[in-house]
């Protein structure tokens, strides 16, 4: 952790069937929402909301949303603030989604 902010490398984390897993590193916030971005548009299901969740920048959340209005128009959004037990993990600032995927519902 001490080594990745040191560098400015912004870690993303996967919470998959109950686990928290790396899958990224990037190397800064716009590169990190572009990722994010990119996953959204491969596996996400238009007929599901996708949840945005901020840690406490509301404008950054709101941002991150209308980005992805722009790129994924079939799909809804909503904005939400992130709770206490993943804000253990993400911390202040922090940017995340939740949504179906396609896989999921086969």
């Amino acid at each position: 952790a001490f080594a990745a902010d040191s560098l400015g490398l912004k870690p993303m984390l996967k919470f998959t069937d109950g686990e928290v897993r790396d899958f990224a590193i990037a190397r800064s916030r716009d590169e990190g929402l572009k990722k994010l971005g990119d996953l959204i548009y491969k596996e996400a299901d238009p007929d599901y909301p996708i949840t945005v969740f901020h840690g406490g920048e509301k404008e950054l959340g709101e941002s991150f949303k209308n980005r992805l209005q722009t790129i994924l128009p079939d799909h809804k959004f909503e904005l939400r603030q992130v709770g206490p037990v993943i804000g253990v993990y993400a911390g202040p600032g922090s940017i995340g989604y939740a949504f179906t995927t396609k896989e999921n519902l086969k």
